[in-house]
């Protein structure tokens, strides 16, 4: 859709025309928010080296809250408090070479909360005391320059990840590490506009005790078209699955786009997969889950998105869709009154 002009905004100053540079001259941002129940949001980033092969930027944000709020049913105590606090620093390098283009990424994540709520009268195993996540992250990818002949692509991804508690004060933590890799080789054809490839996936996560490792190993092969106004990418996914014996699974990965209009397009994605529902997949999802608590791998079998994205009125659009889903051992957040 047309949400900002996609014309006016590129045309340049006729003072800059042959003399600005080709990269950004702002070097630096600096954010801060505050409001109610002392909540705060802040960023600061800067570049630390940007010229046309290579940039290296660090960041930091911060979010919190700590406010006091008060229980709608009759309860003592009548209040409790709510309190986060989540820290990310991280630095990104990137590097252009003659065939590839060469990404790095080194993080620390500290993520400090309670678990706070209505007990109705239940003893609370943790008592206020806030639990803790840290999570070092470090990050290495490459892709080819684009190429006639054959193009790869691939990530690794390491994370280091240690709680305080256990599943009460007295036990210890959970830690472990999380590794997720992708690699990806395709080959164009018909001109370029048409690919045949496939691309291998490893994600294997290794808990330092009280729950089982997860291991994960799939394959997408694939072959992608592309005409004047529509694309279609047709494949499945392979996957094996090492969690208490070993699962074999094959999954539809298909995706159909057709542009009916020059803002307007229809599209349908009939996808499926593993859903590893990892420990760091669960926090992301909610942080205040049962701590040590495993949360079974899902599969679905077919999920279907379909629909219609529709802009054809300046500075509005409107996306009509729907879907269909079949999932095994799904999960759902259900309220603990005792954490």
């Amino acid at each position: 859709g047309r949400t900002t002009p996609p014309l006016e905004i590129a045309i340049p100053d006729p003072a800059n025309i042959m003399t600005e540079v080709p990269f950004s001259s702002k070097k630096g941002y600096v954010s801060l928010g505050a409001g109610n129940y002392a909540n705060i949001d802040g960023a600061l980033g800067y570049r630390l080296v940007e010229n046309e092969k290579s940039n290296l930027t660090f960041n930091f944000l911060h979010s919190s809250s700590n406010g006091d709020i008060n229980y709608v049913q009759e309860s003592d105590p009548a209040g409790n408090k709510a309190f986060f606090m989540d820290n990310l620093g991280q630095l990104r390098y990137g590097h252009l070479l003659s065939a590839f283009k060469l990404n790095l990424k080194a993080a620390y994540s500290h993520n400090a909360f309670n678990y706070y709520g209505n007990t109705f009268g239940n003893d609370r195993f943790y008592d206020n005391v806030n639990q803790t996540l840290g999570v070092f992250n470090l990050g290495l990818g490459v892709e080819s320059n684009k190429s006639d002949l054959v193009n790869y692509r691939g990530f690794f991804d390491f994370k280091n990840f240690a709680t305080k508690y256990g599943s009460d004060l007295t036990s210890a933590g959970l830690k472990g590490n999380h590794i997720d890799a992708v690699v990806g080789l395709d080959k164009p054809f018909q001109g370029g506009d048409s690919r045949v490839g496939v691309d291998g996936k490893f994600l294997g996560v290794f808990y330092s005790q009280g729950m089982d490792d997860f291991t994960l190993l799939g394959a997408n092969p694939y072959v992608a078209f592309e005409g004047l106004n529509w694309k279609a990418r047709l494949g499945a996914d392979l996957l094996f699955q090492m969690l208490g014996g070993t699962k074999f699974r094959v999954a539809p990965n298909i995706e159909l786009d057709l542009k009916v209009a020059g803002h307007s397009s229809l599209y349908a994605h009939i996808k499926g997969g593993i859903d590893g529902n990892t420990y760091l997949d669960m926090m992301n999802e909610s942080r205040y889950i049962t701590p040590m608590t495993p949360v079974k791998s899902s599969f679905s079998i077919v999920d279907i998105e379909a629909g219609a994205k529709i802009g054809e009125v300046s500075g509005f659009r409107f996306d009509i869709f729907g879907g269909f889903k079949k999932t095994e051992d799904e999960h759902f957040l259900v309220l603990n009154q005792i954490v």
